[in-house]
């Protein structure tokens, strides 16, 4: 919300903000833990998480084009999971 209200403004920042809140959500969720993380492998259920917070975050600030360029080579990344 902080990202799409426009609490959080500049492309970096918006990155950061974006980048820190999805891997909180991982830990805070269970998908994450220091030997990395569950769920991922065979395209899994993180790995469909990932791809949903991705779309997300993109839609919050469609013209964010370096945020979304950077979602679409995670969600790649997820998709090749």
């Amino acid at each position: 919300d902080a990202i799409k209200s426009m609490l959080v403004r500049g492309a970096p920042a918006i990155a950061i903000a974006g980048a820190l809140s999805l891997a909180v959500e991982l830990v805070t969720g269970g998908w994450a833990d220091r030997n990395g993380l569950t769920g991922w492998a065979d395209g899994g259920p993180c790995a469909a998480h990932v791809r949903e917070r991705l779309a997300h975050l993109v839609a919050s600030r469609p013209t964010a084009v370096n945020m979304r360029e950077a979602a679409e080579r995670l969600t790649a990344l997820a998709d090749s999971a």
